[in-house]
């Protein structure tokens, strides 16, 4: 036998071999998980890209639209109309929209020990970040999407 055949032989049994293992190592951890195929996400279903209105009222209206229907999820929005992530915010921008407006408020529980840290603070977001446990930009954050102004705490 010559060299390249013998090369070759090796080669199959080696891929063979690692398959093989390759197969085992995955029917074991599915066997070992206690998720069923019911249990596991796929992907929606796209029958193909959603034709898009021309750029212009039409298409802020329709993206508006989109925006109540997936409660401001970007993500879920582009894989219902088939498109990336990244082209639907370029579109969502350019049709000078704002994803977070059309989320509801995340902080309704919140929203009281928030106002109350803030007065006591006198809005000092370091203090009321080290009182809460959280960090500076969480609690800017939560002062923007509750809609309040730390400069109506100071004083």
């Amino acid at each position: 036998m010559n060299y390249e055949k013998q090369i070759a032989l090796l080669t199959e049994r080696l891929v063979a071999d690692v398959k093989r293992l390759y197969e085992r190592e995955l029917s074991a951890r599915l066997a070992a998980s206690s998720v069923t195929n019911a249990q596991v996400r796929r992907p929606l279903e796209v029958k193909g890209p959603v034709e898009l209105p021309p750029p212009g009222p039409a298409r802020r209206v329709f993206f508006e639209k989109l925006l109540r229907e997936h409660a401001g999820q970007v993500s879920d929005l582009a894989r219902g109309i088939g498109y990336s992530r990244g082209a639907v915010h370029r579109w969502i921008r350019e049709c000078e929209l704002e994803p977070g407006q059309f989320r509801g408020p995340r902080l309704s529980g919140r929203n009281d020990e928030l106002i109350a840290q803030l007065r006591l603070h006198h809005a000092d977001v370091s203090r009321v970040a080290e009182a809460m446990g959280y960090t500076r930009g969480a609690v800017y954050r939560w002062i923007k999407r509750a809609g309040l102004s730390a400069e109506r705490f100071r004083g």
